[in-house]
């Protein structure tokens, strides 16, 4: 990957995954002064709108549909479109490149791959070969997607599969689920990655691979990979940043969700600690929820960890 430090690009966007340190690979990145954020366009259309998928997959389910509507609903808008947000990310460009910025975006995958793709796969966790060929499997309009420069965040499954179930632990129409139910697949897949990665590809157009454990580990290489393929000058970046004290997403849910990152004053670094010891990730879950639990959750891990080898692969 070559540096080109005297061209900027034109767009950035984050293709992310819940719990793989993709706030934190955000918040370093947008450091930089030639960077200003439109943070997570898609996440309320996708997780409290009217077209949120949490029915189509909860069909297998009914009492967790019942659930979701008992207690889920009373946070949704029908405000919350994906039309909405279209409109509010293009203008929030236009905005930025008339101030003679560089946009920085990110969402996690899960909520903006296309519904009918989400919702197919999590239903029957068969792999449509097509997907990879499809021209835009994004909500993100063609001519964005055209034009963005794309970076991917992973973690290792081990990681971030019990990292997301202790999350949702405390939200009361997602708690206490089966780690294989529809939710938490649809949720912790890293198939999402592997299908925009694979499309991407085909167009001719690679992403940027960052691993969100090499965001603590290994800081300075992350930079240096990361601002070389972008084409930026890595000591804009810095690791360290005052706290923005509340999160750019004022909903009471996300505001409780993202508050320790927002409160964060930078990375917090450490040594890595060789190979991920998925064993004893598993054991942890055992003693904390018990051993039908984790061994469901084994069994979501084992799932992902070819996407993860192979995204690995790639990374910077």
């Amino acid at each position: 990957m070559t540096s080109n430090a005297n061209t900027s690009p034109q767009r950035i966007f984050i293709f992310d995954n819940p719990r793989c340190r993709s706030h934190l690979f955000f918040r370093l990145l947008s450091t930089h002064p030639q960077l200003k954020t439109h943070y997570h366009p898609y996440v309320l259309p996708g997780c409290q709108g009217p077209e949120k998928i949490h029915y189509d997959i909860y069909k297998n389910n009914p009492a967790r549909a019942q659930l979701v509507k008992e207690l889920w609903e009373p946070m949704c808008s029908d405000d919350y479109t994906f039309a909405n947000a279209e409109r509010h990310l293009l203008d929030a460009v236009a905005a930025i490149e008339k101030e003679g910025k560089t946009l920085l975006s990110s969402e996690h995958c899960c909520y903006l791959l296309k519904s009918q793709i989400l919702i197919k796969h999590t239903n029957s966790r068969q792999l449509d070969e097509s997907w990879a060929t499809d021209p835009n499997p994004t909500h993100l309009p063609d001519e964005l997607w055209k034009s963005v420069t794309p970076i991917m965040v992973i973690r290792h499954p081990a990681l971030s599969v019990p990292s997301m179930w202790r999350s949702m632990a405390g939200v009361p129409a997602l708690a206490n689920m089966d780690p294989m139910e529809n939710h938490n697949y649809w949720f912790a897949t890293l198939t999402w990655s592997r299908v925009l990665f694979e499309a991407l590809r085909n167009q001719g157009r690679m992403p940027i691979v960052v691993d969100g454990e090499d965001v603590c580990t290994r800081t300075d290489e992350v930079i240096r990979g990361v601002c070389g393929g972008l084409g930026i000058d890595p000591a804009g970046v810095t690791d360290t940043w005052g706290p923005w004290g509340q999160s750019p997403l004022d909903h009471p849910l996300f505001v409780e969700m993202t508050r320790t990152i927002w409160e964060s004053d930078g990375v917090k670094k450490h040594e890595a600690k060789g190979p991920v010891d998925v064993d004893g990730a598993v054991r942890s879950v055992e003693k904390e929820f018990g051993a039908e639990v984790a061994e469901r959750m084994r069994m979501l891990i084992d799932g992902e960890m070819d996407n993860y080898r192979f995204l690995e692969q790639f990374k910077v």
